[in-house]
Order: C-alpha cells, then structure tokens, then sequence
C-alpha cells in the first residue's frame, strides 16, 4: 500500500468560526493514515479556549500537540501569549501537521513565525 501524501493545513478564521473544531477533527482524521499527527496553538490572541482544554484528551487518542498546557497560562487569553518553540519548527516534523491558526486575516500572519512556511509545498491554508 503507497504512503499517503503528506497533509499540512493552518485553518484561520474569525473567532467562534468552527477552525479550532475544524483543526481538531481533520486532525483526528488524519491518524487513520498510520502516519504521525501533530496538531500545533497558533493562536496566540485567544489560545486558550480550545485547543488547550483538550490537550491531555487528544494526547491520548495519539495526537502530538503542540499546546501550553491550560496551567502554565494566566488570564482568560485576550492578552496574547508567546509562541512555543516547538512549533517554530513544526513543519520539521514527520507526518502530517495541522495548525490552529487565529483570528482571520490578522491573526494569519502568525504563520510567517513557521519556519519555512513561505517555502513548504505541502502547506494549504484554509480561511
């Protein structure tokens, strides 16, 4: 059986859009392939209403996640937060990746902190 091809998605929207849920799922989807899955926090305005809370549930489902943890954070988000380093270079890793990315438009421009987005022929934004 040929390996399946290589998924890298950063899903942006607008807040309380569905792309957090729409990231979460396409990233449980992608482990049916028996390939690597990381899902990485990009949203740093408001990281910690999805994502986070369930960090520890879909670690056990055999995600990697690339989250703080809900206890290192302070405040309800709105203040934004630092990116972490291991999603600097989450485009390195093995397998697929999916990037929650926040905050439309503006909120996009986070992927430019990826390194080698610009370059990788594999990335799809979905708006």
């Amino acid at each position: 059986m040929a390996e399946a091809a290589r998924v890298v998605e950063a899903y942006v929207g607008e807040y309380a859009s569905g792309k957090s849920e729409n990231a979460v799922n396409r990233a449980i989807s992608l482990l049916a392939t028996g390939q690597p899955v990381t899902i990485a926090d990009l949203d740093l305005v408001e990281p910690c209403y999805t994502l986070r809370p369930l960090k520890k549930r879909l670690q056990a489902l055999g995600l990697t996640v690339l989250a703080w943890d809900t206890g290192d954070t302070v405040g309800m988000g709105e203040a934004g937060q630092t990116i972490m380093p291991q999603v600097r270079w989450v485009l390195r890793r093995a397998g697929h990746i999916v990037l929650d990315v926040g905050y439309g438009v503006h909120g996009a421009g986070i992927i430019n902190l990826v390194e080698g987005a610009a370059k990788d022929k594999d990335l799809r934004v979905l708006l």
